[in-house]
């Protein structure tokens, strides 16, 4: 348990570094930019704690897999009735997050080029 709690911590930094520094500074052209980027990680959080309440702590480095990616993706056109340009618009946060969290924690880069397409 000690160990999910500290992947989780560690995950909660790359994603609050992620939205508080790295995209509005190298990211993000307009304030609508960052609050896409925000709406898609609150989204992808609210996925993985109503798919994983059961399975243990919903904020681990193996729920950026290829599967549940393709999860949420499902869960955002089915739940919640996004439209594929939505969905793609949507699947840009958590790719510019994992290339975040490689860049400045490079144990994770494998996460980032393992889910690559």
């Amino acid at each position: 348990m000690k160990k999910a709690k500290s992947e989780a911590a560690g995950a909660a930094k790359y994603i609050g570094s992620f939205l508080n520094c790295r995209a509005p500074v190298r990211m993000a052209g307009s304030e609508n930019t960052l609050k896409s980027y925000e709406i898609a990680v609150s989204l992808r959080l609210a996925f993985l704690e109503e798919e994983k309440s059961a399975a243990g702590p919903s904020l681990c480095w193996n729920n950026f897999s290829r599967q549940w990616i393709e999860g949420w993706i499902g869960w955002l056109k089915g739940k919640r009735g996004c439209k594929p340009a939505s969905c793609n618009v949507r699947l840009g946060s958590p790719r510019a997050l994992l290339k975040h969290a490689g860049e400045h924690g490079p144990a994770l880069l494998h996460i980032f080029i393992r889910n690559r397409p």
